[in-house]
């Protein structure tokens, strides 16, 4: 996607409103100033702490990001508005993972292996599978909720917390390289995966004298993932060897493979 990750709509909806409530965005949803409607949207601390977005002052370097695209005379087009995928103009790209520090020089780059979070989650997770989610599940679903500045939950049951836990670890370690083997494991990815994408398109405006950044979701791509995705395939000269199958029930190849 050019120099950009972006997000789409699908994954940025996981995050919810600062009082804990869901957030929701129709598809036909539009506007006259995104910077201002993402901002007052007053969502999970952690969401602007993830996504960059159109009209974000980002640092000295940058200033203030240009993602839209151009009205072909005092605003146009930059590489920063541009994408290799989907059209151009998305508004929201991770920034969870780049350079910070020493002027963004990328030999200054951090990348966290584990961190505390992700145990108090995998704990939480087994936990409620085990026991049930009263007492510690709870508490330590709580623990990471609080110190992201999100209010408590209780789920009364074992699917209500395991879907909740499972909205919480997407969240929390979004763009830190769990998601795929999460939904893997969970079972979930060909429902989350086999879907159309969308994403936040801006347009700049400045019929004004002042501009504004229009915007309205778009398509951004159609993913596949087929079930047989959850199984690797042997490789067929393996196959061909006729020791992996019994010859009549198996023949030795994954489902769908």
């Amino acid at each position: 996607w050019a120099i950009k990750n972006n997000v789409p709509l699908e994954f940025a909806r996981l995050y919810e409103k600062r009082d804990g409530t869901k957030w929701t965005v129709p598809l036909t949803a539009t506007g006259n100033d995104f910077t201002t409607w993402i901002q007052e949207q007053n969502l999970d601390p952690r969401f602007y702490q993830t996504f960059a977005y159109d009209g974000m002052w980002y640092n000295s370097q940058i200033g203030t990001i240009p993602y839209y695209i151009g009205d072909g005379g005092k605003s146009p087009t930059t590489d920063y508005g541009r994408s290799d995928a989907g059209e151009d103009g998305y508004a929201l790209e991770t920034y969870k993972y780049v350079a910070r520090i020493n002027n963004r020089d990328d030999r200054n780059f951090a990348w966290t292996i584990f961190r505390l979070a992700e145990f108090y989650l995998n704990y939480a997770e087994a936990m409620n599978e085990y026991t049930g989610p009263s007492g510690l599940p709870t508490t330590y679903l709580n623990m990471i909720r609080k110190r992201a500045g999100m209010p408590d939950k209780n789920p009364g049951s074992v699917e209500a917390f395991r879907e909740a836990i499972q909205n919480e670890r997407s969240v929390e370690l979004s763009y830190e390289g769990h998601r795929l083997n999460d939904l893997q494991r969970w079972l979930k990815a060909h429902a989350t995966l086999n879907v159309a994408l969308h994403g936040f398109q801006t347009r700049a405006n400045n019929s004004s004298g002042t501009l504004q950044r229009n915007w309205k979701i778009v398509s951004f791509m159609n993913r596949v993932w087929p079930k047989k995705y959850y199984y690797l395939p042997f490789p067929n000269a393996q196959v061909s060897n006729n020791y992996l199958g019994d010859g009549a029930t198996w023949l030795g190849q994954n489902p769908g493979w």
